[in-house]
């Protein structure tokens, strides 16, 4: 005599719900092709950054629209593939400020920029220039200054507003000569 089965096995289904999940998986991944940039702090800006930075490039990361959107330029062209993850409380309530003519602080406006055929206000810029510099400036968050150099340096912070201006243009070194430097 011969047994008829009329349903699949526990194990079989099993199996089955497995190989449909890992189809699923793999077909959802390549449908997702954003790269995504961390930017966690407001002090690790650049190193985010350089991994789309390369020797003649330029790159420009923008907040805008009150700080809530952010966007990826390279070579003044935008990155619809990248997909900045930032962290808006960490960039809320900021203001940046760079030296004037007369080296003193000046609240920094940005210009608006263009985004999928809408023109946008922007409320941060930060940008890694083709010979390596970035942008300099102090970004004020809370009672905190961030002083960001324009070449090589780690970003400094202090709690003044002047005093940061005086770090940002070196003014401990006014009228130093090379030779008193580096004694």
């Amino acid at each position: 005599m011969i047994l008829k089965r009329k349903a699949f096995t526990l194990f079989e289904l099993m199996i089955v719900v497995v190989l449909i999940g890992v189809v699923y998986a793999l077909v959802l991944s390549n449908f997702n092709t954003k790269k995504k940039v961390h930017i966690l702090k407001v002090s690790n800006i650049k190193e985010a950054l350089l991994p789309f930075w390369s020797k003649g490039k330029r790159v420009d990361f923008y907040l805008y629209d009150r700080c809530k959107k952010s966007a990826l330029f390279i070579n003044e062209t935008y990155q619809e593939e990248v997909e900045p993850d930032i962290s808006h409380s960490e960039f809320a309530n900021i203001e940046v400020y760079k030296p004037d003519y007369r080296g003193e602080s000046q609240k920094q406006e940005f210009t608006p920029i263009m985004i999928e055929k809408k023109l946008h206000k922007v409320c941060f810029k930060y940008t890694l220039f083709p010979n390596g510099s970035n942008s300099s400036f102090i970004l004020k968050k809370e009672k905190l200054h961030y002083i960001f150099y324009p070449y090589f340096q780690d970003v400094n912070s202090c709690d003044d507003l002047n005093e940061a201006m005086d770090l940002l243009q070196h003014k401990e070194y006014k009228g130093v000569t090379p030779d008193e430097v580096n004694d």
